[in-house]
């Protein structure tokens, strides 16, 4: 299996099992024009607890890591868990969404992209540029060189978003 075929088995299992998400992160901004490396995706999920056993249970012990523990201790605690394809090493980041306005509001902003030939639902340019200055504003200490970089360099490469 491909890197490519196992993000879209990982969209095809969500929308089976009717779980509300967004794509986000390095491959949202890599979408959007802006490419970014990293060695995962993330996606944002609002599930139910049985949407999310049911999603779990679609990733079978001997060729991915998914444990559904881990996955519903997560959601009690609106943290995050992991999916890795054995076949590949990739992994898919699930966050579970916040109970925040912020979270709330980019969420009801996804958009639609296409992504490995996939109509997928996608944070929007200036909702990963937020969320990314979220991060470093909580990490401060070791983020903030590197913060104000990724700000600047999507300001000027997205002209609607403020100076």
């Amino acid at each position: 299996m491909s890197v490519e075929e196992f993000f879209n088995r990982v969209i095809a299992e969500l929308e089976r099992a009717g779980i509300p998400y967004m794509v986000t992160g390095s491959l949202a901004s890599s979408a959007h024009g802006r490419i970014r490396a990293s060695e995962d995706f993330d996606i944002v999920i609002a599930p139910s607890p049985s949407q999310l056993r049911a999603f779990v249970s679609a990733f079978p012990d001997d060729q991915y890591y998914a444990d559904e523990g881990d996955a519903l201790e997560s959601f009690k605690h609106t943290l995050q868990f992991n999916i890795i394809d054995f076949a590949t090493t990739f992994k898919v980041d699930l966050i579970f969404k916040k109970n925040r306005e912020f979270s709330r509001t980019e969420f009801d902003r996804r958009r639609t992209h296409v992504i490995s030939g996939v109509r997928v639902n996608i944070a929007t340019p200036e909702d990963i540029l937020v969320a990314k200055l979220v991060v470093c504003y909580i990490n401060s200490v070791t983020y903030n060189s590197r913060c104000v970089f990724i700000a600047h360099a999507r300001c000027t490469a997205h002209p609607t978003l403020p100076e």
